[in-house]
């Protein structure tokens, strides 16, 4: 989820906004390859440790909220549409240069951006809420 969300934000920091530069470009619009494995790697560490300090606590039953279980879909989702909406509100398509000095339409980079955000962070926001339902379903029975 976590590269799914870097694969919209990036393409548009490096080009479209400038927000960041990439010392020679890449081929995802401008964003090499290693900045997602980079990524990848990383959000991997960071929740293993967290699974492992949660493995090591004493598990200690608290009734939350349905509401509660929702909070990070919801988040997700937000994450997501605003790459859909952000291309439906943009009118027209610039010619933009990345660092490594090839050039991409604006547009396309929008488009990728709403294209992965649905089928990563909104398409696991929906998969986690679908879950937790049918936890909770099981859960009454």
């Amino acid at each position: 989820i976590v590269t799914g969300f870097d694969m919209c934000v990036d393409p548009i920091g490096a080009t479209i906004q400038r927000s960041w530069i990439y010392a020679h470009g890449g081929g995802y619009f401008g964003v090499p390859l290693s900045n997602y494995v980079g990524w990848f790697i990383n959000a991997w560490a960071i929740f293993q440790c967290f699974g492992l300090f949660l493995a090591k606590r004493p598990a200690t039953p608290t009734a939350m909220p349905p509401a509660y279980w929702y909070e990070a879909s919801v988040l997700w989702a937000l994450m997501g549409l605003q790459y859909p909406v952000l291309l439906l509100a943009t009118r027209g398509s610039i010619v933009v240069r990345d660092s490594g000095g090839w050039l991409w339409r604006s547009g396309d980079i929008l488009q990728n951006a709403a294209i992965v955000g649905v089928y990563t962070v909104i398409l696991a926001a929906l998969i986690s809420v679908l879950a937790q339902r049918s936890r909770m379903i099981a859960a009454a029975r």
